[in-house]
Parts: C-alpha cells; structure tokens; sequence
C-alpha cells in the first residue's frame, strides 16, 4: 500500500468532481453572468501529502478557490504559502488574500 499514491488518487478524483461541478454551474444563468461567476468554491483537503512520518502532516495540501464571488474576488492568483513572510496570518483566513 503506498499511502502517496492513494492520497494523490483521491486528490484527481475530487479535483475531476469539482471542475465538472464548475462546469455545471458556469451553465447556469443568474441575472447578467452565470452562477459560477457569482459564486465562490472553496475546496481543500484536511491532509497533507505522508513524508514517512507515519502521520499526515500541515504541508502540501491543496487550497483551491474558483468563481467570481460576484465580482468581489481577485482572480487569477497563484499564491505559494511555503515561501510568504507572515505565512501565519494567511492560514488563518486563505481566502483574505483573494479580496
């Protein structure tokens, strides 16, 4: 059993769920755009990738946001959280950097 492998399966097999969950909802109308757009996903896994320490550790793990939240989010950001100043106060809230 090789728990890396296992996790990064179940990474790509919700990752598949929510962009079709994005696709469905970009189809939708909701007054001059589409639901999507004024929505905000958030999706995230409480595990980080096993380093052999026997435990799942705070590392690695994915913070996806998608959707315009209706205008209020700044899209197109990639943030790396491994290499911030301040990292702290942004694990407290991922989604303050957005807005």
């Amino acid at each position: 059993y090789n728990a890396t492998m296992a996790y990064n399966s179940n990474i790509e097999r919700f990752s598949r769920r929510i962009a079709f969950l994005m696709n469905e909802l970009q189809q939708i109308p909701d007054g001059q755009s589409n639901l999507l757009e004024n929505s905000i996903l958030y999706w995230t896994s409480e595990f980080g990738v096993e380093k052999g320490l026997g435990a799942h550790i705070g590392e690695d793990y994915p913070i996806f946001v998608a959707g315009g939240g209706g205008g209020k989010l700044q899209q197109g950001k990639f943030i790396d959280y491994r290499v911030l100043n301040g990292a702290d106060e942004y694990w407290r809230d991922p989604l303050s950097s957005l807005y």
